[in-house]
């Protein structure tokens, strides 16, 4: 939060103690530097370890990622953050029912008219994903498995190659917030870059052999940043006609990570977005394990900076946002006569009444001096209409997160002959015991309890005795694996 700080002190205010500093972990939320040779003078600029933003989008930054506003106090030179939850949840500031001079209009929306909050980061790194999705709702109709990962914030499914279980990544963690519901979206483009984990790995030559390290997950960025030096990283080619001196001095855009320490991390300090402690078993992310959405893994706190998930920005910061554009913010067009103390405090973050009705101002008009006339307010309503329309939670969209049922595999190995093994074995592994073919069976439920599905079979031969010259006598043998379906 140091150079949230820094920005409004550079234009004269003091940032009041507000939510971000006094709630881990935004108390120790940092700004991510790309920038590789910042030391390479001998000396450390703080331009350097800044994003190339101008103050207006850093500000920006938080006021979109997290639906809040900095208010401005010009006579003391405060600044205070104010949040729609908190406004929400406040009693009204004043009643100004006998302000009214005549009686209120009510303009209503008509169902095309209302909106749902769509959240997107304006800069992503590069996907290992192979597809990408518009909305969690088409991710759903193409994966009706697929489930949210908690802990590194990313969508998978769960497929079986024979006995083993293979998790692949359908989605990144950087999808847009996009529930796929009928009404119109109200998009909110974050100018920021969204972090995403990756598996660090090391790979290195040993004795004519390629080798390959595993070091763990780490936030991922893209490509690096340099500015005093003609350093380049190994996936830019010395050629590249788009890699310039402009290219070189920016890309570093405002990426925002909590400070988490840990002793089982190499580092003891690094960068995270998750609720959870990818390091508390040394690499990292671990197999999923019985626990589809959380790996096993321990909470740490309260909120990630994912946009989707229980602890995601969504959830904690935009849902009551998506319901006002979904049900309320009907328009109120009413004439007000304020006395001089009511034009210069009522606050403009807090609600109004009127009748015990609660709004939220849109526009408050009065004159200063002269001829003290009524002058028309607009505000808006802030109790959802009927019926209600809701953003369903992700455990919702995705059933697979909240199923009563789940795939186990089974087995069966027995004897064959050798003209069997040798006519029924069509696999171009021929012999070799492996299954080769990955399997993504569908949403398991109740009418599928019993039944047997994607019977897969591998075929291998061993030697058992030795015949004195003729070489060994086999044994051939078929292995059966199959998915049935089974009540939690």
């Amino acid at each position: 939060m140091r150079v949230l700080r820094d920005v409004f002190a550079h234009f004269g205010y003091s940032l009041e103690e507000n939510f971000f500093t006094r709630t881990e972990p935004f108390s120790k939320m940092a700004v991510v530097n790309k920038c590789i040779d910042t030391i390479v003078n001998g000396y450390i600029l703080k331009a350097d370890l800044v994003p190339d933003v101008t103050c207006k989008d850093f500000l920006a930054v938080f006021r979109r990622k997290f639906c809040c506003e900095f208010i401005a106090d010009e006579r003391d030179m405060t600044v205070s953050v104010a949040f729609l939850g908190d406004m929400l949840s406040q009693p009204p500031s004043t009643d100004l029912t006998g302000n009214m001079t005549a009686e209120p209009t009510f303009s209503f929306k008509s169902q095309k008219d209302f909106r749902r909050v769509k959240l997107s980061s304006e800069h992503k790194v590069d996907q290992e994903a192979s597809d990408s999705y518009d909305s969690v709702k088409e991710l759903q109709s193409r994966h009706e498995t697929a489930v949210f990962c908690y802990v590194d914030g990313a969508f998978y499914k769960r497929g079986w190659k024979g006995l083993q279980q293979v998790e692949t990544k359908i989605a990144e963690s950087s999808m847009d917030y996009d529930i796929g519901d009928e009404e119109q979206v109200e998009e909110v483009s974050v100018p920021d870059l969204q972090p995403e984990y990756r598996i660090l790995r090391h790979v290195h030559e040993y004795n004519g052999e390629t080798q390959t390290r595993t070091l763990g997950y780490y936030l991922y960025v893209g490509d690096y940043v340099t500015r005093h030096s003609k350093l380049k990283t190994s996936n830019v080619e010395s050629d590249d006609e788009d890699y310039d001196e402009d290219t070189k001095a920016s890309g570093n855009p405002c990426i925002l990570a909590f400070s988490f320490t840990d002793n089982s991390h190499i580092a003891g300090t690094a960068g995270s977005v998750s609720a959870y402690n990818l390091y508390s078993q040394g690499l990292g992310v671990p197999a999923y394990g019985s626990n589809l959405n959380t790996r096993g893994l321990s909470k740490i706190w309260d909120y990630s900076l994912f946009y989707w998930g229980p602890d995601g920005v969504f959830e904690k910061f935009y849902r009551q946002m998506d319901l006002l554009r979904r049900n309320a913010l009907n328009e109120v067009k009413v004439k007000l006569l304020l006395s001089a103390h009511e034009k210069m405090n009522i606050p403009v973050s807090r609600k109004v009444c009127l009748r015990s009705e609660e709004f939220f101002l849109d526009k408050l008009k009065f004159t200063l001096g002269g001829k003290d006339d009524p002058l028309e307010t607009t505000m808006l309503t802030v109790s959802p209409g009927t019926p209600l329309s809701e953003a369903a939670s992700i455990e919702v969209k995705l059933p697979m997160m909240t199923a009563e049922y789940h795939w186990e595999t089974r087995s069966e190995t027995t004897d064959v002959t050798w003209v069997s093994w040798l006519v029924e074995d069509e696999s171009p592994y021929h012999g070799d015991g492996e299954f080769h073919t990955t399997v993504y069976p569908p949403l398991p439920c109740a009418e599928l309890v019993g039944s047997y599905y994607a019977e897969q079979s591998a075929y291998i031969y061993q030697g058992y005795d030795v015949v004195p010259f003729s070489g060994y006598r086999y044994k051939y043998k078929r292995r059966r694996v199959w998915l049935v379906c089974v009540h939690n």
